[in-house]
């Protein structure tokens, strides 16, 4: 009985974390991330290419690929971070995985990005 009990707490846990994700927009997690990386969004979404703004861009336009609550297309994802090209988002997504195999820094900041902005490291893997 105390397993069947647990597994409904854990379950309705679930579907309350869950119901929240859900009603993150893309903008509430942009915002966000900038927080996160104390960058402002006009920075994100301009053109300037600094290594730091290039690696965050890169990271932000995955994490929104891999939300799945939000079913953003390659094109959606570009047009948000500054009407860019959905070959750019590609190219993006590209990056973060040779990176995330080969720097374990890179990695854990990748985890930590997921964590801050969207509570979870559930859309990781």
């Amino acid at each position: 009985k105390q397993n069947k009990k647990h597994t409904m707490i854990c379950e309705k846990c679930r579907a309350e974390i869950m119901s929240g994700l859900q009603e993150m927009t893309a903008t509430e997690i942009i915002q966000k991330a900038c927080q996160f990386y104390q960058i402002d969004i006009k920075d994100l979404i301009g053109k300037k290419r600094n290594a730091y703004l290039i690696y965050s861009r890169h990271q932000i336009m995955d994490m929104l690929r891999r939300y799945k609550p939000l079913n953003l297309t390659l094109k959606g994802i570009g047009y948000l971070m500054g009407k860019r090209d959905h070959t750019t988002v590609i190219h993006a997504m590209d990056n973060v995985t040779k990176f995330n195999e080969i720097y374990p820094d890179y990695r854990e900041n990748y985890r930590k990005l997921h964590v801050y902005c969207l509570n979870t490291e559930l859309y990781l893997k």
